[in-house]
This record gives structure tokens, C-alpha cells and sequence, in this order.
């Protein structure tokens, strides 16, 4: 099971953190470095989630690897380079399986 600890190791530190009562906090001015109002833009901290959730994929997907027997990756999250060399762009597919019981209610976690 991928947890927020996990996706933690690859944001900077403390800007993921339980906080009692079942809260989790997101410290998105800690993970963009800047400082962030409701009315702040959004992008870069979305991004900056999902260069961690890429990286992480890697990571679990050496390990997978590595293992012994090897186990077959997961798709989670991919990063690619997409538009042109003169205005280069990032795509990044995010992939998550659904329960067909539950629907969007109960997404299966990759790694389980």
C-alpha cells in the first residue's frame, strides 16, 4: 500500500504531517516554496505532487525489480517530455485502478 509517509520521503521535509483526528496536512507553501493565499495559483504545487508521485513510481519500480523474483512494475504515475523543443512541456498519466463494485468510491491501490 502506497502511504503518505512514502510520498513524503520525496517532498521536502515536514510539508506532509499527521496532525490528530484523522487529519493529514498538506503544507503546499512548504512544497512550493512560496507563499500561497487561497487565491494563489494552484499549478505549481499540483506539479510539484505529481514530480514526487513520478519519482516515487520509479523508486517502487527499481525495488520491484530488484526483487527476487523480480515482481512486475505498477503503474501509478509517469512523467513524460512532450510538446517541442522550443516550448517543451511535461505530461504526466496518472494511473489507478477501480473496483467495479464501488466505482470511484474504492480505487485499488498499485502495490497491493
Amino acid at each position: 500500500m502506497i502511504t503518505y509517509s512514502q510520498i513524503a520521503a520525496y517532498l521536502p521535509t515536514s510539508s506532509v504531517e499527521f496532525v490528530g483526528n484523522n487529519q493529514v496536512k498538506l503544507n503546499l507553501n512548504q512544497i512550493t516554496g512560496d507563499s500561497l493565499t487561497l487565491d494563489a495559483g494552484a499549478i505549481k504545487g499540483i506539479l510539484k505532487f505529481l514530480e514526487a508521485l513520478s519519482q516515487m513510481t520509479i523508486a517502487i519500480n527499481t525495488a520491484r525489480a530488484a526483487a527476487n523474483p523480480p515482481l512486475p512494475p505498477i503503474e501509478l504515475c509517469e512523467k513524460h517530455l512532450a510538446g517541442t523543443v522550443d516550448a517543451p512541456t511535461f505530461q504526466y498519466v496518472v494511473v489507478v485502478g477501480i473496483d467495479p463494485n464501488s466505482f470511484i468510491n474504492n480505487v485499488i491501490d498499485p502495490t497491493v
